[in-house]
């Protein structure tokens, strides 16, 4: 009984951990499907390109941002953060690379960047982690501070 039980866990936790978001369908309320989408498969350098593109607009951010990164920071908080660092320092020009970190596993890594925007520069931390070994990586934390 007890090797059945473990064997049963094993199975249980290994599919969890392998399992994999195959597509998105958008329904109405009757069930018909409006439409499908498949996941977009992105590098580390491209979801750090794409956050940058689109750090002006914190709902296009979405999709990059893990829910732990939520749970951490309120969605209006973090809204107000990015419309407040977009009055004051203006448009994303680019960034320079400080210094990153991979943690052991392999599934988070930290960056450290020097940014420059139209009214000033920043230093921007960026941590992205992931949820299995599939799965993309996504913004964990995001910290900005004044260049001094």
């Amino acid at each position: 009984m007890k090797k059945i039980i473990i064997s049963s866990l094993l199975l249980i936790s290994t599919k969890i951990y392998t399992q994999e978001k195959i597509e998105t369908v958008i329904a109405n309320s009757n069930g018909k499907v409006l439409e499908t989408k498949k996941p977009v498969k992105y590098s580390i350098e491209e979801t750090i390109n794409q956050f940058y593109k689109r750090i002006n607009s914190p709902s296009k951010l979405d999709e990059l941002m893990s829910f732990r990164f939520y749970q951490r920071t309120p969605y209006s908080k973090f809204k107000e953060l990015i419309n407040s660092k977009s009055e004051k320092y203006g448009v994303y020009i680019e960034r320079k690379l400080i210094s990153e970190k991979f943690s052991p596993d392999n599934m988070s890594v930290a960056y450290v960047f020097n940014v420059k925007y139209t009214n000033g520069n920043l230093k921007e931390i960026l941590i992205l982690s992931k949820e299995t070994v599939t799965d993309n990586f996504q913004v964990y934390q995001y910290n900005v501070s004044e260049i001094n």
